[in-house]
């Protein structure tokens, strides 16, 4: 009798231990998946990165990318192959955000 009891009192003290680590995990993902849906981009950024979505698909521009854009719509660039992907991202870049308004 004394042997069950402990058993039960084991089983009880795993759910719990169970049930907590749940709650915690729950938790953290809340935290975090409410932490990235309050990040939202600036006017400034969605501008930039409508232009780039013209621009990328340019046949000369395959090679370079946007790598970061800052709040006030500054923007930066990478390239794996060539200066002139670059080149032809920079120029399209610059005439498609002289278009929006």
């Amino acid at each position: 009798m004394i042997a069950a009891i402990y058993a039960r009192k084991s089983i009880e003290r795993r759910s719990v231990a169970a049930s907590v680590r749940a709650r915690v995990v729950v938790g953290c993902f809340g935290l975090l998946g409410s932490g990235c849906a309050s990040f939202q981009s600036t006017p400034a950024q969605d501008r930039v990165w409508a232009a780039y979505e013209v621009c990328r698909q340019l046949p000369g521009a395959g090679g370079a990318m946007l790598d970061r854009v800052t709040p006030d719509g500054r923007w930066w660039w990478w390239t794996s192959n060539s200066m002139a992907a670059g080149n032809v991202l920079n120029l399209c870049m610059q005439r498609e955000l002289s278009r929006m308004p």
